[in-house]
Order: C-alpha cells, then structure tokens, then sequence
C-alpha cells in the first residue's frame, strides 16, 4: 500500500471504531461518520476463509481461550469457525454485536448498513443469519 493509498482509507473508507457497548456489557463497534445505506462500512477488510476447529480441539485449550473461542468465532454445523490469523489479530467486524433488529444486513460474506447509521450508534446484525445460537454445547 502506497501512502496515498493509506490517506484515501483515512479520508473515504472509515467509518467505525471498537468501544464499550451496553448490549452484553462488552464491546462493539460504532460509527465514527454517518454510514448511509447500502455502504459496505469494512470495504477493504481482508477477505478470509475460516478455518474449523471440532469441539475436540477446543476442549484441548485452556478455559480462558475456550471462552474466547466461543465467544468471538461463529458456531455453524457443530464446528467453531475461526479467523486463519487467530484471535490476536481479530478484524473490526468480530466485534458486531447482536441484534434482532440489526442496522447491517449481511450480502455473502460482506456487511453493508441497511438503512442510513449516525455517528456514535452501534452497528449491529442478527447472528441468527449465521451462527447456530443457542445449538452450542
């Protein structure tokens, strides 16, 4: 990436940021800039491919990492599905809260806002989408 390249990001391609959220007393990401409908607001986050990991394994982990697993990777068809470069190196969007009703829509494997977001509210989605909530063991 060229220098002009990283000060277009800057200036046209950010729009949010991780804070403390209310919903579960954690974190979430928040509009730093309005958000108008239909924008992808992570355009240029790495594309990746998940990688399984069996419930074997994790129970193989120390409980500290066996709660982030479950708390930051999807459960889908029995499997947690885990980012390649780890839970260090976790991308904005992991930190999506739930909703039921979300102000993201998810298109494939990408967010887009599904109405029009202000600075400082919450982007949310509906897990249920893609994640088998509440089939966790």
């Amino acid at each position: 990436m060229t220098k002009e390249e990283l000060l277009k990001n800057f200036r046209d391609d950010i729009y949010c940021r991780v804070k403390p959220s209310p919903i579960d007393g954690g974190v979430g990401v928040f509009a730093v800039r309005k958000i108008p409908k239909g924008v992808n607001p992570f355009e240029g986050a790495p594309e990746e491919t998940n990688i399984p990991l069996t419930l074997e394994e994790i129970a193989s982990f120390d409980p500290a990492v066996q709660r982030l697993v479950k708390d930051f990777c999807i459960f889908k068809d029995g499997l947690y599905w885990s980012s390649p470069r780890g839970l260090n190196n976790l991308d904005i969007v992991f930190y999506i809260n739930h909703s039921d009703t979300p102000n993201l829509e998810l298109r494939g494997k990408e967010f887009f806002a599904a109405e029009d977001i202000e600075v400082g509210e919450e982007l949310t989605d509906n897990y249920f989408e893609f994640d088998d909530i509440g089939v966790e063991p």
